[in-house]
């Protein structure tokens, strides 16, 4: 553009010297030239300053652009870590989760054992405590037949002699008292009653 208006002053220079024009006229024509070269030129430079300020502010901008996609980028990377870490954490503690209900499940197994043992115990201890209960009654029985048998004096009864004899010979053998086994009925009796007050 510079070079075209120069191109132009020359050749209107040119012409103005050419036609005879006078001195005065050619120097107030060319100083108008000059002049509107020069505003041009101002004119020119500051559309020239404004283009490079928008190109510097884009410039600008695009590096504020450029370093927030890198920052983006950046975040969805360490967004997508955190989503794998979060993954294989969920799967640790589904199969945390899984082997807590299998062992639940053991429990709950166990748990079902131990009552069912339970009630083979509770049942075997009715069935220890109704035959203790029977040993008392022939204990009893027994204790009421001596003491009978040294108030009175008297023989016993075959009967309740009988009933003696068998509940003599179920505490001999339902305890620690096996060493009466060979001792007579009476005798039996006697120690029995003996060691039972000791207790």
């Amino acid at each position: 553009m510079i070079k075209y208006l120069s191109w132009l002053m020359l050749a209107a220079v040119l012409v103005v010297t050419g036609c005879g024009v006078p001195q005065e006229e050619h120097d107030a024509a060319v100083t108008q030239l000059q002049t509107e070269r020069a505003n041009l030129e101002e004119m020119l430079n500051g559309k020239i300053s404004d283009l490079e300020s928008v190109v510097k502010s884009e410039k600008a901008k695009g590096k504020s652009m450029r370093l927030q996609l890198d920052s983006t980028e950046r975040k969805l990377r360490e967004s997508q870590k955190k989503a794998i870490s979060a993954a294989k954490d969920a799967a640790k503690v589904k199969a945390q989760v899984t082997s807590l209900e299998r062992e639940v499940s053991r429990a709950e197994s166990t748990a079902n054992r131990v009552k069912d043992q339970l009630s083979s115990v509770q049942e075997q201890a009715k069935t220890v405590e109704d035959d203790r209960n029977e040993l008392q009654r022939r204990l009893d029985m027994l204790m009421n037949n001596m003491s009978g048998l040294s108030n009175s004096g008297a023989l016993p009864d075959p009967i309740e002699s009988d009933v003696m004899d068998a509940g003599a010979e179920a505490l001999v053998l339902s305890g620690d008292n096996t060493d009466l086994e060979f001792l007579p009925v009476h005798e039996k009796a006697r120690v029995l009653l003996e060691r039972m007050k000791a207790k």
